[in-house]
């Protein structure tokens, strides 16, 4: 395992970060070592083995794919702030009442809800 102490971390930190993508690096002071650099992989894989959660900040994002569907109701969704404005207005007003009963129905049906 390379070591650094801390004044050449200071100075080496792009190296140090290199490094540690290939294993742990440890960081010495008053010729001891005291800390150790690992990778986000490592770290991970660590705390998974210690089954122990991995901090938010550190997870990595996960993609999402966004399949656009016809809406039952007929609102155009390719913009959904205005399908949203659209939809709570007609709400409001009444409209579709029947189109929006059928659309629960059937998520009923697949969920397999009888109405509350």
């Amino acid at each position: 395992m390379p070591i650094l102490t801390s004044a050449e971390l200071q100075r080496r930190v792009g190296d140090a970060q290199r490094l540690a993508s290939m294993g742990p690096v440890g960081i010495s002071s008053h010729g001891k070592v005291r800390n150790v650099l690992v990778s986000i992989e490592e770290f991970t894989r660590l705390k998974m083995v210690a089954a122990e959660p991995v901090p938010f900040e550190f997870q990595e994002p996960r993609s999402e794919t966004v399949r656009l569907i016809d809406d039952p109701l007929g609102y155009d969704v390719s913009d959904i702030d205005d399908a949203i404005d659209r939809m709570s207005s007609d709400a409001l007003a009444g409209k579709g009442e029947e189109a929006v009963e059928r659309e629960l129905a059937a998520v009923r049906r697949r969920f397999g809800r009888d109405r509350d």
